[in-house]
């Protein structure tokens, strides 16, 4: 049944059918009241499942670790940037600062996430663009998902989010076209 403020009546061949409008915006009334608490209610529930899931994943939660689950902390890839050797940088994503820097510009605006957005879905908020580049680097490199995504401090869905967003900006940008 959709809320629509309007009630659902059958024909009614009565003689008195349409003597009663009072009761008709009783009803109207009614429904509408139905509807904007159905609505609230809804939201509660989807506020709770967050609440759940947050739980779930956050190991400090108040019935302690789950097995599988760790905290993420997610990476500052600015000071990873700036305080690494860049010979340890470039054996670690297999490239220099300088081209680092310049492939992030190129896919920047492609893979750029809405942080206001991406805040109201998880506590840490968007993944960086720097991050993006870092993962799928990573992942190209022929290091494993599960140690990239804990040592950059995103769960794995996220990992697998920010490749494929950024494999596909890869795709799509023609300054890297061959």
């Amino acid at each position: 049944m959709a809320c629509t403020g309007a009630s659902d009546s059958s024909s009614d061949d009565s003689p008195d059918a349409g003597a009663d409008d009072n009761d008709d915006n009783i009803d109207s009334d009614d429904a509408a009241s139905a509807c904007a608490s159905l609505r609230a209610l809804r939201a509660q529930r989807k506020r709770k499942r967050r609440q759940i899931q947050h739980k779930i994943c956050n190991p400090g939660n108040k019935r302690g670790n789950r097995a599988g689950m760790w905290e993420h902390t997610r990476c500052d890839f600015s000071l990873r940037f700036n305080q690494w050797d860049p010979g340890l940088f470039q054996r670690f994503y297999r490239l220099r600062k300088e081209t680092f820097a310049r492939l992030v510009e190129l896919l920047g605006p492609a893979i750029q996430r809405d942080e206001l957005r991406a805040k109201c879905l998880t506590a840490a908020g968007a993944i960086s663009p720097e991050l993006h580049v870092a993962v799928t680097l990573r992942w190209l490199a022929g290091g494993s998902y599960l140690d990239i995504a804990n040592g950059h401090g995103v769960c794995i869905g996220a990992f697998w989010g920010a490749l494929h967003r950024t494999l596909d900006a890869i795709d799509v940008c023609p300054e890297l076209e061959m």
